[in-house]
């Protein structure tokens, strides 16, 4: 005698794995056709989502301190840059759009929900020219703005490719030592041969030569007032390539007045 197996009431049971052969097929054809309507509602409402039209950016916050950069210019770059809705937008586009701007150092751009980029940028500060078209910061990133040349009262440094940090600092350590005599370096450039050449705010031009100048320039600024004193109106140039003096030319001739010299470096 057969006995049924025992069942306890109330339980479920699920026809997948009670049936068998057409039932089964209609359980796995039932749960094919749900996962696949989730699947297709996740996808509209992706779809939907990516639609400027869904989600738009209505408004741009722009942060930061700035002195020379245009805002009316900034948000024409954003603006051009927009490619997509609030949830779609290319962040990193506009931030690389942005960044190509000769004024701006770095750019961060944010989502503000529900429709509003925050931009936050840092504006390059020029501490001297670079050459006769560009400028420099204090870290020595040349860049080359358009009113580059309103910025006359600064000092000029140039040098090879990669020399920009390097000069940067020469120059504040050259003013340092310039200023214990009152005189202020005008420009200074080092050419390919690693020579560097200066001149200061009243047109004289410094020859230091190639390798360590401090000494020397210590020298010359320790002499100044006594070789020279009340006519430095008249030396249009001074050679710091000697190693224990230095040569002055006057403006009223070419002659080379040598005073104290020994042995020019090169």
């Amino acid at each position: 005698m057969n006995r049924r197996p025992n069942r306890q009431r109330g339980a479920t049971v699920n026809c997948c794995e009670a049936g068998s052969g057409l039932r089964g097929w209609v359980c796995v054809l039932r749960d094919a056709l749900i996962s696949g309507l989730i699947a297709a509602l996740v996808a509209w409402a992706w779809i939907v989502a990516q639609d400027p039209a869904t989600l738009p950016v209505r408004a741009v916050t722009i942060e930061g301190r700035y002195r020379y950069v245009d805002e009316k210019e900034l948000r024409g770059v954003v603006r051009d840059s927009l490619n997509g809705g609030f949830l779609s937008v290319d962040l990193g586009g506009i931030e690389r759009s942005l960044e190509a701007a000769p004024w701006i150092a770095s750019a961060s751009v944010r989502r503000q929900w529900p429709d509003r980029l925050r931009i936050d940028i840092v504006e390059r500060q020029p501490v001297a020219r670079w050459g006769d078209e560009g400028l420099v910061t204090a870290t020595g990133v040349p860049f080359y703005p358009d009113n580059a040349a309103q910025f006359q009262e600064l000092p000029v440094v140039y040098g090879p490719e990669g020399a920009g940090g390097e000069l940067v600092q020469r120059l504040s350590e050259v003013r340092a030592l310039l200023g214990v005599a009152g005189l202020t370096p005008r420009e200074l450039i080092v050419d390919e041969r690693r020579a560097w050449h200066l001149w200061l705010q009243d047109g004289i031009r410094v020859s230091l030569g190639r390798g360590e100048t401090d000494e020397a320039i210590a020298r010359f600024v320790r002499a100044w007032p006594a070789a020279v004193g009340e006519r430095a109106a008249q030396v249009s140039a001074v050679d710091l390539r000697y190693t224990n003096g230095f040569s002055v030319l006057w403006k009223e001739d070419s002659a080379l007045e040598q005073g104290n010299a020994g042995e020019k470096n090169s």
